[in-house]
Protein backbone atom coordinates (compact mmCIF):
# COMPACT_ATOMS: atom_id res chain seq x y z
CA UNK A 1 0.00 0.00 0.00
CA UNK A 2 0.99 3.25 -1.22
CA UNK A 3 1.76 5.88 1.87
CA UNK A 4 2.01 8.80 -0.12
CA UNK A 5 -0.98 8.50 -1.96
CA UNK A 6 -1.60 12.11 -3.19
CA UNK A 7 1.26 12.35 -6.45
CA UNK A 8 1.91 15.86 -8.01
CA UNK A 9 0.55 15.86 -11.96
CA UNK A 10 2.77 18.37 -13.22
CA UNK A 11 4.61 16.69 -15.95
CA UNK A 12 8.10 15.84 -15.16
CA UNK A 13 7.06 16.17 -11.14
CA UNK A 14 7.10 12.96 -9.23
CA UNK A 15 6.64 14.22 -5.42
CA UNK A 16 4.24 12.44 -3.41
CA UNK A 17 2.27 13.34 -0.07
CA UNK A 18 0.13 11.79 2.51
CA UNK A 19 -2.41 14.69 2.61
CA UNK A 20 -4.44 16.67 0.05
CA UNK A 21 -3.41 19.89 1.47
CA UNK A 22 0.37 18.97 1.60
CA UNK A 23 0.06 18.35 -2.39
CA UNK A 24 -1.56 21.91 -2.53
CA UNK A 25 1.23 23.58 -1.19
CA UNK A 26 3.53 22.15 -3.36
CA UNK A 27 1.68 22.56 -6.99
CA UNK A 28 2.06 26.58 -5.44
CA UNK A 29 5.26 26.17 -6.84
CA UNK A 30 4.71 24.97 -10.24
CA UNK A 31 2.05 27.63 -10.61
CA UNK A 32 4.01 30.45 -8.55
CA UNK A 33 0.94 31.22 -6.46
CA UNK A 34 1.83 32.76 -3.07
CA UNK A 35 -1.94 33.77 -1.26
CA UNK A 36 -0.55 34.01 2.21
CA UNK A 37 0.15 37.75 2.03
CA UNK A 38 2.37 39.53 4.79
CA UNK A 39 -0.14 42.16 6.61
CA UNK A 40 2.33 44.49 8.26
CA UNK A 41 2.35 47.80 6.36
CA UNK A 42 4.70 48.60 3.96
CA UNK A 43 5.99 44.54 3.51
CA UNK A 44 5.25 42.98 0.27
CA UNK A 45 6.23 39.50 0.94
CA UNK A 46 3.92 36.38 0.55
CA UNK A 47 4.73 32.60 1.13
CA UNK A 48 3.09 29.55 -0.22
CA UNK A 49 2.19 27.85 3.19
CA UNK A 50 0.43 30.17 5.92
CA UNK A 51 3.34 28.33 8.76
CA UNK A 52 5.82 30.11 6.74
CA UNK A 53 4.08 33.27 6.93
CA UNK A 54 3.67 32.74 10.65
CA UNK A 55 7.52 32.55 10.86
CA UNK A 56 8.00 35.33 9.00
CA UNK A 57 5.22 37.23 11.00
CA UNK A 58 7.73 37.11 14.38
CA UNK A 59 10.56 39.71 12.67
CA UNK A 60 7.36 42.45 12.39
CA UNK A 61 7.06 41.75 16.24
CA UNK A 62 9.06 44.03 18.61
CA UNK A 63 8.22 41.52 21.51
CA UNK A 64 8.71 38.14 19.59
CA UNK A 65 12.77 37.35 20.90
CA UNK A 66 14.96 34.20 20.20
CA UNK A 67 14.76 32.30 22.79
CA UNK A 68 15.91 29.33 21.89
CA UNK A 69 19.71 29.60 22.35
CA UNK A 70 23.16 27.22 21.79
CA UNK A 71 24.16 26.14 24.38
CA UNK A 72 27.68 24.77 22.79
CA UNK A 73 30.69 26.79 24.46
CA UNK A 74 31.92 29.55 22.31
CA UNK A 75 28.68 29.84 20.18
CA UNK A 76 25.79 32.51 20.96
CA UNK A 77 23.05 31.72 18.24
CA UNK A 78 20.12 32.26 18.50
CA UNK A 79 16.69 31.34 17.31
CA UNK A 80 12.91 31.88 17.36
CA UNK A 81 11.83 27.83 16.84
CA UNK A 82 12.90 25.00 18.36
CA UNK A 83 13.21 23.37 15.06
CA UNK A 84 15.72 26.14 13.79
CA UNK A 85 17.91 25.29 16.82
CA UNK A 86 17.97 22.00 16.51
CA UNK A 87 18.81 22.00 12.56
CA UNK A 88 22.06 24.24 14.10
CA UNK A 89 23.09 21.78 17.38
CA UNK A 90 23.67 19.17 14.57
CA UNK A 91 26.76 21.51 12.86
CA UNK A 92 28.64 20.99 16.43
CA UNK A 93 27.09 17.13 17.09
CA UNK A 94 27.71 15.73 13.94
CA UNK A 95 31.33 14.28 13.70
CA UNK A 96 33.83 16.12 11.16
CA UNK A 97 35.90 13.61 9.02
CA UNK A 98 36.32 15.01 6.07
CA UNK A 99 39.73 17.61 6.76
CA UNK A 100 40.33 20.07 4.62
CA UNK A 101 43.98 18.90 2.55
CA UNK A 102 44.85 22.51 1.93
CA UNK A 103 47.73 23.93 3.01
CA UNK A 104 47.18 26.27 6.10
CA UNK A 105 43.34 25.59 5.88
CA UNK A 106 41.76 23.43 9.24
CA UNK A 107 38.61 23.69 7.83
CA UNK A 108 36.65 20.12 8.35
CA UNK A 109 33.35 19.26 7.30
CA UNK A 110 30.38 16.64 8.27
CA UNK A 111 29.64 15.28 4.62
CA UNK A 112 32.21 14.91 1.61
CA UNK A 113 30.09 17.06 -0.67
CA UNK A 114 30.41 19.63 1.70
CA UNK A 115 34.10 19.55 1.22
CA UNK A 116 34.39 19.47 -1.95
CA UNK A 117 32.08 22.74 -2.11
CA UNK A 118 34.85 24.39 0.39
CA UNK A 119 37.57 23.47 -1.75
CA UNK A 120 36.04 25.53 -4.74
CA UNK A 121 37.05 29.09 -2.35
CA UNK A 122 40.58 27.89 -3.15
CA UNK A 123 40.80 26.24 -6.75
CA UNK A 124 38.12 28.80 -7.88
CA UNK A 125 36.69 25.77 -9.89
CA UNK A 126 33.33 24.20 -9.36
CA UNK A 127 33.66 20.59 -9.52
CA UNK A 128 30.20 19.73 -11.44
CA UNK A 129 30.71 21.62 -14.72
CA UNK A 130 27.95 21.55 -17.77
CA UNK A 131 28.75 19.60 -20.54
CA UNK A 132 25.77 20.92 -23.12
CA UNK A 133 27.73 22.01 -25.95
CA UNK A 134 29.05 25.90 -25.67
CA UNK A 135 27.82 26.20 -22.12
CA UNK A 136 31.00 26.29 -19.15
CA UNK A 137 29.03 27.08 -16.25
CA UNK A 138 29.89 25.00 -13.16
CA UNK A 139 28.10 24.43 -9.72
CA UNK A 140 29.22 23.49 -6.29
CA UNK A 141 26.48 20.93 -6.05
CA UNK A 142 24.83 18.00 -8.41
CA UNK A 143 21.66 19.60 -7.66
CA UNK A 144 22.50 22.88 -8.76
CA UNK A 145 23.53 21.77 -11.99
CA UNK A 146 20.48 19.48 -12.80
CA UNK A 147 18.65 22.71 -12.54
CA UNK A 148 20.72 24.49 -14.43
CA UNK A 149 20.46 21.87 -17.26
CA UNK A 150 16.94 21.85 -17.06
CA UNK A 151 17.37 25.49 -18.95
CA UNK A 152 19.15 23.88 -22.07
CA UNK A 153 15.75 22.22 -22.39
CA UNK A 154 12.03 23.17 -24.03
CA UNK A 155 10.22 21.45 -21.24
CA UNK A 156 7.81 23.16 -19.81
CA UNK A 157 8.08 23.10 -15.74
CA UNK A 158 6.32 26.56 -14.71
CA UNK A 159 2.53 26.47 -15.52
CA UNK A 160 -0.05 29.95 -15.53
CA UNK A 161 -2.22 29.47 -12.94
CA UNK A 162 -5.02 31.84 -14.01
CA UNK A 163 -8.29 30.90 -15.14
CA UNK A 164 -8.64 29.86 -18.57
CA UNK A 165 -4.66 30.20 -19.27
CA UNK A 166 -3.07 26.94 -20.31
CA UNK A 167 0.52 29.02 -20.75
CA UNK A 168 3.65 26.78 -20.02
CA UNK A 169 7.25 27.99 -19.00
CA UNK A 170 10.64 26.25 -19.18
CA UNK A 171 11.66 28.93 -16.54
CA UNK A 172 10.36 30.61 -13.54
CA UNK A 173 11.25 34.21 -14.79
CA UNK A 174 9.57 33.41 -18.16
CA UNK A 175 6.30 32.78 -15.74
CA UNK A 176 6.69 35.80 -13.67
CA UNK A 177 7.47 38.00 -17.46
CA UNK A 178 3.92 36.32 -18.68
CA UNK A 179 2.37 36.77 -15.52
CA UNK A 180 3.21 40.60 -15.70
CA UNK A 181 2.40 41.47 -18.98
CA UNK A 182 -0.84 39.08 -19.88
CA UNK A 183 -2.14 38.94 -16.92
CA UNK A 184 -1.83 42.69 -15.43
CA UNK A 185 -4.25 43.31 -12.74
CA UNK A 186 -5.97 46.84 -13.14
CA UNK A 187 -8.81 48.62 -11.31
CA UNK A 188 -11.67 48.33 -13.14
CA UNK A 189 -12.73 52.30 -12.30
CA UNK A 190 -9.87 53.83 -12.81
CA UNK A 191 -8.01 51.53 -15.12
CA UNK A 192 -4.64 51.89 -12.41
CA UNK A 193 -2.37 48.87 -12.51
CA UNK A 194 -1.06 47.05 -9.74
CA UNK A 195 1.46 44.33 -9.05
CA UNK A 196 -0.55 41.95 -6.45
CA UNK A 197 -4.08 41.57 -6.05
CA UNK A 198 -4.04 42.58 -2.41
CA UNK A 199 -2.71 45.90 -3.44
CA UNK A 200 -5.81 46.43 -5.90
CA UNK A 201 -8.35 45.41 -2.96
CA UNK A 202 -6.66 47.96 -0.96
CA UNK A 203 -7.11 50.45 -3.92
CA UNK A 204 -11.05 49.70 -4.14
CA UNK A 205 -11.39 51.18 -0.90
CA UNK A 206 -11.16 54.76 -2.70
CA UNK A 207 -14.05 54.09 -5.06
CA UNK A 208 -16.26 53.14 -2.82
CA UNK A 209 -19.23 55.56 -1.65
CA UNK A 210 -19.54 53.99 1.46
CA UNK A 211 -16.29 54.12 2.92
CA UNK A 212 -15.30 55.71 6.12
CA UNK A 213 -13.94 59.02 5.91
CA UNK A 214 -11.90 60.62 8.43
CA UNK A 215 -12.60 64.98 8.02
CA UNK A 216 -10.22 67.78 9.48
CA UNK A 217 -11.50 69.24 12.68
CA UNK A 218 -9.21 72.33 12.62
CA UNK A 219 -11.22 75.90 11.50
CA UNK A 220 -10.94 76.74 7.63
CA UNK A 221 -9.94 73.48 6.60
CA UNK A 222 -12.51 70.93 4.73
CA UNK A 223 -9.53 68.27 3.82
CA UNK A 224 -10.78 64.74 4.36
CA UNK A 225 -8.60 61.25 4.34
CA UNK A 226 -9.74 57.76 3.73
CA UNK A 227 -7.61 56.58 7.01
CA UNK A 228 -6.63 58.02 10.57
CA UNK A 229 -3.44 57.57 9.66
CA UNK A 230 -3.50 59.79 6.53
CA UNK A 231 -5.38 62.35 8.46
CA UNK A 232 -2.66 62.27 11.72
CA UNK A 233 -0.12 62.83 9.10
CA UNK A 234 -2.02 65.92 7.49
CA UNK A 235 -2.75 67.81 11.01
CA UNK A 236 1.02 67.19 11.78
CA UNK A 237 2.55 69.03 8.84
CA UNK A 238 -0.24 71.63 8.40
CA UNK A 239 -1.62 72.46 11.33
CA UNK A 240 0.49 71.36 14.32
CA UNK A 241 3.68 73.20 15.36
CA UNK A 242 5.66 70.39 16.42
CA UNK A 243 8.52 70.21 14.50
CA UNK A 244 10.80 66.91 15.93
CA UNK A 245 13.19 66.30 12.99
CA UNK A 246 16.14 69.22 13.26
CA UNK A 247 18.90 69.50 10.96
CA UNK A 248 21.66 69.12 12.68
CA UNK A 249 24.27 70.81 9.94
CA UNK A 250 26.17 73.62 11.50
CA UNK A 251 24.58 76.94 11.43
CA UNK A 252 21.11 75.39 10.24
CA UNK A 253 18.93 74.16 12.72
CA UNK A 254 15.73 74.28 10.83
CA UNK A 255 13.00 71.67 12.18
CA UNK A 256 10.61 69.49 10.12
CA UNK A 257 7.24 67.90 10.97
CA UNK A 258 8.62 64.66 8.62
CA UNK A 259 11.68 62.59 8.43
CA UNK A 260 11.44 62.68 4.65
CA UNK A 261 11.26 66.51 4.35
CA UNK A 262 14.85 66.57 6.16
CA UNK A 263 16.09 64.08 4.64
CA UNK A 264 15.46 65.96 1.39
CA UNK A 265 16.39 69.03 3.08
CA UNK A 266 20.02 67.63 4.22
CA UNK A 267 20.47 66.96 -0.05
CA UNK A 268 20.37 71.12 -0.22
CA UNK A 269 23.71 71.37 2.00
CA UNK A 270 25.15 68.43 0.50
CA UNK A 271 24.61 69.60 -2.94
CA UNK A 272 25.82 73.03 -1.77
CA UNK A 273 29.02 71.87 -0.48
CA UNK A 274 30.05 70.18 -3.34
CA UNK A 275 32.60 72.16 -5.54
CA UNK A 276 31.64 72.51 -8.87
CA UNK A 277 34.22 71.12 -11.64
CA UNK A 278 34.93 73.54 -14.24
CA UNK A 279 33.99 72.70 -17.58
CA UNK A 280 37.19 71.56 -20.01
CA UNK A 281 36.64 72.51 -23.42
CA UNK A 282 37.56 69.78 -25.55
CA UNK A 283 41.12 69.18 -27.40
CA UNK A 284 39.84 69.93 -30.90
CA UNK A 285 37.23 72.04 -30.03
CA UNK A 286 37.61 76.14 -30.82
CA UNK A 287 38.11 79.18 -28.13
CA UNK A 288 35.33 80.90 -28.47
CA UNK A 289 35.47 84.87 -28.63
CA UNK A 290 34.06 85.49 -25.32
CA UNK A 291 37.08 82.91 -23.96
CA UNK A 292 39.88 84.36 -25.70
CA UNK A 293 38.62 88.48 -25.01
CA UNK A 294 37.30 87.52 -21.14
CA UNK A 295 40.13 85.06 -20.13
CA UNK A 296 37.80 82.48 -19.39
CA UNK A 297 39.93 79.02 -19.54
CA UNK A 298 43.09 81.45 -19.36
CA UNK A 299 45.06 78.39 -18.64
CA UNK A 300 44.18 75.20 -19.12
CA UNK A 301 45.77 71.82 -20.45
CA UNK A 302 44.53 72.72 -23.83
CA UNK A 303 45.77 76.45 -23.61
CA UNK A 304 49.49 75.43 -24.92
CA UNK A 305 50.90 78.44 -22.58
CA UNK A 306 54.31 76.85 -20.70
CA UNK A 307 56.34 80.48 -21.12
CA UNK A 308 56.17 82.29 -17.57
CA UNK A 309 56.39 85.74 -17.04
CA UNK A 310 60.36 86.85 -16.37
CA UNK A 311 59.34 89.65 -13.33
CA UNK A 312 59.19 88.02 -9.84
CA UNK A 313 55.54 87.82 -8.88
CA UNK A 314 53.56 87.70 -12.36
CA UNK A 315 50.96 85.21 -12.94
CA UNK A 316 51.20 85.57 -16.75
CA UNK A 317 51.60 82.92 -19.09
CA UNK A 318 52.47 82.83 -22.91
CA UNK A 319 52.80 80.58 -25.58
CA UNK A 320 55.66 82.75 -26.89
CA UNK A 321 59.07 84.31 -25.91
CA UNK A 322 57.95 86.83 -28.69
CA UNK A 323 54.80 87.75 -26.50
CA UNK A 324 56.15 87.44 -23.04
CA UNK A 325 58.66 90.24 -24.06
CA UNK A 326 56.19 92.97 -25.22
CA UNK A 327 54.41 91.89 -22.03
CA UNK A 328 57.21 92.78 -20.01
CA UNK A 329 57.91 95.84 -22.29
CA UNK A 330 54.85 97.11 -21.33
CA UNK A 331 54.06 96.04 -18.18
CA UNK A 332 57.38 95.62 -16.32
CA UNK A 333 60.31 97.82 -17.61
CA UNK A 334 62.45 97.75 -15.08
CA UNK A 335 62.98 94.06 -15.79
CA UNK A 336 63.22 94.79 -19.71
CA UNK A 337 66.09 94.02 -20.85
CA UNK A 338 66.03 96.25 -24.23
CA UNK A 339 66.60 93.96 -26.79
CA UNK A 340 64.86 93.79 -29.75
CA UNK A 341 62.06 91.34 -29.65
CA UNK A 342 61.56 91.42 -33.42
CA UNK A 343 63.97 88.15 -33.50
CA UNK A 344 61.61 86.03 -31.49
CA UNK A 345 58.53 86.84 -34.02
CA UNK A 346 58.14 83.84 -35.96
CA UNK A 347 56.88 83.53 -39.66
CA UNK A 348 53.22 84.48 -39.04
CA UNK A 349 54.32 88.46 -38.50
CA UNK A 350 50.89 89.78 -39.50
CA UNK A 351 49.51 88.92 -35.43
CA UNK A 352 48.06 85.61 -36.56
CA UNK A 353 49.59 81.87 -35.17
CA UNK A 354 48.66 78.55 -35.54
CA UNK A 355 47.51 76.93 -32.34
CA UNK A 356 48.49 72.81 -32.31
CA UNK A 357 46.56 72.09 -29.62
CA UNK A 358 42.83 73.62 -30.69
CA UNK A 359 44.03 73.59 -34.76
CA UNK A 360 42.01 77.34 -35.18
CA UNK A 361 43.95 80.21 -36.21
CA UNK A 362 43.29 82.54 -32.93
CA UNK A 363 44.01 86.16 -33.07
CA UNK A 364 47.16 87.45 -31.15
CA UNK A 365 46.25 89.80 -28.06
CA UNK A 366 48.53 92.90 -27.40
CA UNK A 367 48.84 93.32 -23.67
CA UNK A 368 48.87 96.97 -24.42
CA UNK A 369 44.64 97.33 -25.02
CA UNK A 370 44.03 95.83 -21.65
Amino acid sequence: MNDKPYTCSFEGCEKSYKKPCRLKEHERTHTGERPFVCPFPGCSKAYYRESHLSVHARAHDPEATKKYICNYVGCDAKFMTNQHLKRHMLIHETPKPYQCSHEGCEEAFAKHVQLRKHLCAHTGEHPFACDVDGCSKGFPTASKLKKHKLTHTEKQRYFCGHEGCDGGFSKWSELQVHSREAHKIICPFCSKEFKRKDILTDHLNIHDPNRPKFPCTHDGCDKEFLSESALKSHILSKHSTERPFVCEIQGCGQRFAHKYLLVRHEKVHLKSSEEPTPKRRKVNEAPSLLDIFTGHNYITPESNREIPCAAPGCKYMFMRIYDMKRHLHSKHPEYDDGQSSEDDMSSDSDGMYLDDKSIVEVPHLDMEDF
